[in-house]
Protein backbone atom coordinates (compact mmCIF):
# COMPACT_ATOMS: atom_id res chain seq x y z
CA UNK A 1 0.00 0.00 0.00
CA UNK A 2 2.98 2.56 0.80
CA UNK A 3 4.35 1.70 -2.53
CA UNK A 4 0.79 2.36 -4.16
CA UNK A 5 0.66 5.94 -2.16
CA UNK A 6 4.57 6.99 -3.69
CA UNK A 7 3.57 6.04 -6.85
CA UNK A 8 0.88 7.85 -7.11
CA UNK A 9 2.56 10.91 -5.33
CA UNK A 10 5.02 10.64 -7.96
CA UNK A 11 2.93 10.44 -10.79
CA UNK A 12 0.86 14.09 -9.61
CA UNK A 13 3.90 15.37 -9.29
CA UNK A 14 5.50 14.55 -13.47
CA UNK A 15 6.10 16.58 -15.61
CA UNK A 16 5.54 15.76 -18.77
CA UNK A 17 6.21 17.16 -22.32
CA UNK A 18 4.90 15.59 -25.84
CA UNK A 19 6.84 13.81 -28.02
CA UNK A 20 4.17 14.33 -30.88
CA UNK A 21 0.97 15.38 -30.23
CA UNK A 22 -2.01 16.52 -33.07
CA UNK A 23 -3.47 19.60 -33.23
CA UNK A 24 -6.29 20.22 -30.12
CA UNK A 25 -5.45 16.21 -29.04
CA UNK A 26 -3.56 14.87 -26.66
CA UNK A 27 -3.43 11.61 -27.98
CA UNK A 28 -0.09 10.76 -28.82
CA UNK A 29 3.07 9.83 -26.99
CA UNK A 30 4.12 11.92 -24.24
CA UNK A 31 7.59 11.52 -22.27
CA UNK A 32 8.89 13.12 -18.97
CA UNK A 33 10.58 12.18 -15.63
CA UNK A 34 9.82 11.59 -11.86
CA UNK A 35 11.69 11.73 -9.21
CA UNK A 36 10.83 8.81 -5.84
CA UNK A 37 13.24 8.84 -2.92
CA UNK A 38 16.50 11.17 -5.10
CA UNK A 39 16.14 8.88 -7.81
CA UNK A 40 14.56 9.91 -11.46
CA UNK A 41 12.73 7.93 -12.99
CA UNK A 42 11.85 8.01 -17.21
CA UNK A 43 8.09 7.24 -18.01
CA UNK A 44 6.29 7.24 -21.06
CA UNK A 45 2.70 8.04 -21.87
CA UNK A 46 1.00 6.22 -24.63
CA UNK A 47 -2.71 7.90 -25.33
CA UNK A 48 -5.08 6.82 -28.07
CA UNK A 49 -7.35 4.21 -28.53
CA UNK A 50 -6.19 2.62 -26.24
CA UNK A 51 -3.43 3.97 -23.67
CA UNK A 52 -0.09 2.69 -21.51
CA UNK A 53 2.10 3.61 -19.33
CA UNK A 54 5.63 2.28 -19.83
CA UNK A 55 7.93 3.06 -16.46
CA UNK A 56 11.40 1.53 -18.83
CA UNK A 57 13.81 2.10 -15.61
CA UNK A 58 11.59 -0.33 -13.43
CA UNK A 59 10.99 -2.52 -16.11
CA UNK A 60 7.18 -2.18 -16.20
CA UNK A 61 5.84 -1.62 -19.62
CA UNK A 62 2.23 -1.48 -20.92
CA UNK A 63 0.69 -0.98 -18.19
CA UNK A 64 -3.25 -0.33 -19.14
CA UNK A 65 -4.58 3.35 -18.68
CA UNK A 66 -8.21 2.88 -17.95
CA UNK A 67 -10.85 6.61 -18.82
CA UNK A 68 -8.26 8.88 -20.12
CA UNK A 69 -10.45 12.83 -19.94
CA UNK A 70 -9.56 15.65 -21.41
CA UNK A 71 -11.73 18.55 -20.30
CA UNK A 72 -10.84 21.90 -20.06
CA UNK A 73 -6.99 21.60 -20.08
CA UNK A 74 -6.88 19.21 -17.26
CA UNK A 75 -6.40 15.47 -18.21
CA UNK A 76 -6.88 12.50 -15.82
CA UNK A 77 -6.91 8.71 -16.24
CA UNK A 78 -6.70 5.66 -14.15
CA UNK A 79 -4.12 3.35 -14.00
CA UNK A 80 -6.29 0.14 -14.05
CA UNK A 81 -3.86 -2.69 -12.47
CA UNK A 82 -2.09 0.14 -10.10
CA UNK A 83 -5.53 1.44 -8.99
CA UNK A 84 -3.79 4.82 -9.34
CA UNK A 85 -5.45 7.90 -10.68
CA UNK A 86 -3.70 10.61 -12.04
CA UNK A 87 -4.73 15.09 -13.11
CA UNK A 88 -2.71 17.09 -14.31
CA UNK A 89 -3.31 20.45 -16.29
CA UNK A 90 -2.10 21.36 -19.77
CA UNK A 91 -0.25 23.92 -20.66
CA UNK A 92 -1.97 26.74 -22.99
CA UNK A 93 -0.69 25.19 -25.85
CA UNK A 94 -0.57 21.53 -24.52
CA UNK A 95 2.99 20.92 -24.93
CA UNK A 96 3.61 20.39 -21.28
CA UNK A 97 1.39 18.21 -18.92
CA UNK A 98 2.12 19.46 -14.67
CA UNK A 99 0.67 16.98 -12.02
CA UNK A 100 -1.52 18.37 -9.67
Amino acid sequence: MKRVIELLLVLLSAVLLPAGLACNTVDGLWQGKIKQNNREYRIVLRIGSTSSLDSPDTGKLGIPILSVSNEHNSLSFVLDDLKISFRGKLSEDQSKLVGE
